[in-house]
């Protein structure tokens, strides 16, 4: 509705004469935004919070997975019990079980959308096109931050692949 001197009331804007030019020359009315275009809106994550969301989550996956792995093992093997007692075994035996709680991890995804600590510490998982990451894609992602991000596990290794992601991020670039 418009108004202007000398119009006893309000009229639409298309019935006043003189206006009849700006309603032909108002563009038509924005898209809504989709949760793509939001997403892709979105600042990437920095280092540091990926980080911490990705310790929160191995560490808070790692203790029950671990732990469960261990007994069912302890259970049918009682070799692995004995093993298990002796001194260095444990550290062995996180090595071993850190692909498995990876995939556990891939598969919290899958059911919630998201994990603890990238859900507390806000981090999206997207593809590029930022849509949703499937289940499967999240697995596969953990079969590249295994070998690119974690080095396997081994402390040296693990070292120089953590510093390579560092400077993929800093540079804006995509990384495991």
């Amino acid at each position: 509705l418009v108004w202007a001197d000398g119009m006893q009331d309000w009229a639409p804007l298309e019935e006043v004469p003189e206006l009849t030019g700006i309603v032909r020359s108002l563009p038509p009315e924005l898209p809504p935004i989709t949760t793509r275009d939001r997403l892709a809106s979105l600042p990437p994550a920095g280092p540091w919070r990926r980080f911490f969301a990705r310790t929160i989550d191995f560490w808070v996956l790692s203790l029950p997975t671990g732990f469960l792995v261990a007994r069912m093992l302890a259970a049918y093997s009682p070799g692995f019990a004995l093993w298990i007692q002796s001194p260095g075994s444990t550290v062995a035996f996180g090595w071993l079980v850190a692909p498995i709680v990876l995939a556990v991890e891939a598969l919290v995804f899958a059911v919630f959308g998201t994990t603890l600590g990238k859900g507390l510490l806000g981090v999206k998982v997207t593809t590029s096109g930022a849509g949703r990451v499937s289940g499967l894609e999240y697995l596969k992602r953990q079969v590249g931050v295994y070998w690119y991000a974690l080095g396997t596990g081994f402390p040296l290794a693990s070292l120089f692949t953590m510093a390579r992601q560092y400077g993929h991020l800093k540079a804006g670039r995509p990384t495991w």
